[in-house]
């Protein structure tokens, strides 16, 4: 009715009424002097009422509310990836419950950088609702799991080391064993070859001594038949001129 005089309008009424609404925007504040009886005869004046006021008061709150985190909304909407937001429009929503929505994707957010920087995680296996704890937890799954692969592989080459090294241990064991006994063949064959040898030497000596002892009897032998001859002979001799001084 009267819209055309300086601050009558809808509009005028509307932006002086956003600091009296409540928290969630969507009515008067519980508190006096929120909305009286002045506010309905501006309203009136201006050909308007209370519930026109307030629903435009509403969406110049929202829109201010909205400018005013309209940075980290940006940040977050461009960095959820396959995340779904838990930030959906200030429509209804304190600043306060806004604001925490915000921080939860935002922790989201970072939870999900270290995920992509992890070996092996498939960030796409997520809960497009999982909180930063379910994305950390299993990123955290993921780290354990490559950190188990490590000490398995570890585990594998030092089992292998350790395998050679006993086995290697055990052929150096059997050449060793192999050795000994050669050389135990050896000095063995060694003994009994000298012990025939001495056997033989033995039995050479006893051959000589034998043919010796043969050959001193056979000498005595013959010495002894000399003795003998010489003897006979000399019998004879005397014998002979015995005989002869017989025939004188």
């Amino acid at each position: 009715m009267l819209g055309w005089l300086p601050g009558a309008s809808l509009d005028d009424i509307a932006r002086r009424e956003v600091k009296d609404l409540n928290d969630r925007r969507d009515g008067s504040a519980d508190r006096k002097g929120a909305w009286n009886w002045q506010d309905t005869v501006g309203a009136w004046m201006a050909g308007t009422n209370k519930d026109e006021v307030l629903a435009l008061a509403k969406r110049k709150a929202d829109k201010q509310l909205e400018q005013s985190l309209s940075g980290r909304i940006a940040d977050v909407e461009a960095n959820l990836g396959v995340l779904k937001g838990k930030y959906s429009g200030v429509d209804g929503k304190t600043t306060k419950e806004l604001q925490s929505q915000l921080s939860q994707d935002e922790a989201r957010i970072r939870a999900l950088v270290e995920a992509r920087t992890t070996k092996g995680f498939d960030v796409s296996s997520l809960d497009p609702s999982a909180s930063a704890i379910d994305i950390l937890s299993a990123t955290s799954k993921q780290v354990n799991a490559n950190a188990d692969a490590i000490t398995d592989k570890a585990d594998k080459r030092e089992n292998a080391a350790l395998a050679y090294s006993k086995s290697r241990d055990r052929e150096g064991d059997r050449r060793y064993a192999l050795e000994q006994e050669r050389m135990w063949n050896d000095k063995k064959e060694g003994r009994l070859n000298r012990a025939q040898e001495m056997r033989m030497n033995a039995e050479n000596n006893a051959m000589q001594m034998q043919l010796e002892y043969s050959r001193l009897a056979q000498a005595d032998a013959n010495r002894s038949q000399d003795r003998k001859d010489k003897a006979i002979m000399a019998l004879l001799g005397g014998l002979g001129n015995l005989a002869a001084g017989f025939t004188i």
